[in-house]
């Protein structure tokens, strides 16, 4: 089977998840990459067919989602001719992990496809979600990237129509201890702003940032800010007391695994972040809003508090999914 695998470049989650997937689908078929948008500080480490700008999220660095800066930055002529010109008709199958390009392009020419992402499992009704649903925003991810099949993922399998997380083999074979540090990990905030809210209490914490461009760590009393190196911050991951974070999919689930603490920030105005809060919660998280003054002293009650992690021991899926891809009948 020839298979165009498409790839949401904005974000790490869709990299991490798709790498796994992709790395066995090979064994089998015969897959070319397709990545669109580039907001991501992961390596997909496979050979990239087609890059194309794509769409994605552009983010402050205060918390937030900079539409304004979405809108202006996207090249949407670029993209209806990427989808009208997608190589795509060369392909038995289009698998898409919340990639327009692939998806569009194959409902425009009529190609069997398949969707796979956290985003499509927030459409349905069984998952945790806030009190209101956000309409817009699940209009948005039902025809972001529309495919014929959809398969989606999320911490627990809330429905027969969701699988547990794919986690990548790095983490699974990481060496988990707790020792005295706390990792901090934000897509929005800029770490040299945010970090006089550490350095404020008692502990040992250690930030990883896009942001931060310099190649060697700073450390200013208890807060050591660090350039984003992949084999770094696993080793940091594996060994920490507990993880401060937003509430993107991938990391989240990774802690969930490892059995780490989570304080959790959603991103603010992200839906799909708000609805993983609402899990994160009864998975036992603990979950602020933003990060402003009355932050130190929620900081100080979770250290305190001291909640038991709670660990899942998911699955290792992967296989799984390839076999309900080559499985696809159209």
């Amino acid at each position: 089977m020839k298979i165009l695998y498409g790839v949401q470049g904005t974000g790490n989650g869709h990299i991490s998840r798709s790498k796994e997937i992709i790395k066995r689908l090979k064994q089998n078929a015969q897959v070319d990459i397709l990545i669109s948008g580039s907001l991501h500080e992961m390596d997909l480490d496979l050979e990239v067919k087609y890059r194309k700008d794509g769409t994605g999220a552009w983010f402050k660095k205060n918390g937030g989602i900079d539409y304004w800066g979405l809108i202006r930055k996207t090249k949407f002529i670029k993209i209806i001719k990427d989808i009208l010109f997608s190589p795509v008709k060369q392909y038995e199958l289009v698998v898409s992990d919340f990639e327009p390009v692939t998806a569009w392009s194959a409902k425009y020419y009529g190609v069997p496809s398949i969707h796979l992402s956290h985003q499509i499992a927030l459409l349905d009704n069984h998952i945790p979600r806030p009190r209101e649903k956000d309409l817009l925003a699940e209009f948005v991810i039902r025809y972001y990237a529309p495919c014929i099949r959809q398969l989606g993922f999320h911490y627990q399998r809330y429905s027969d129509k969701i699988l547990t997380p794919v986690v990548r083999g790095e983490v699974r074979n990481l060496t988990v201890s707790n020792l005295d540090h706390f990792v901090v990990y934000f897509s929005t905030y800029d770490p040299l702003k945010v970090g006089k809210f550490f350095r404020s209490v008692d502990a040992k914490f250690e930030l990883f940032s896009k942001y931060y461009t310099f190649n060697s760590p700073t450390t200013k009393y208890n807060v050591t800010v660090y350039p984003f190196k992949k084999e770094l911050f696993l080793s940091r991951l594996s060994s920490c007391s507990g993880i401060i974070c937003n509430a993107g999919f991938q990391l989240t689930s990774e802690a969930l695994l490892l059995g780490k603490r989570m304080l959790i920030i959603p991103m603010r105005g992200q839906y799909e972040q708000i609805c993983n809060a609402e899990a994160l919660k009864q998975l036992g998280a603990t979950v602020v809003t933003a990060i402003d003054e009355s932050f130190g002293g929620k900081l100080r009650t979770w250290l305190e508090t001291k909640t038991e992690s709670q660990k899942i021991d998911y699955p290792d899926n992967a296989s799984e999914v390839v076999d309900k891809i080559l499985r696809y009948e159209h």
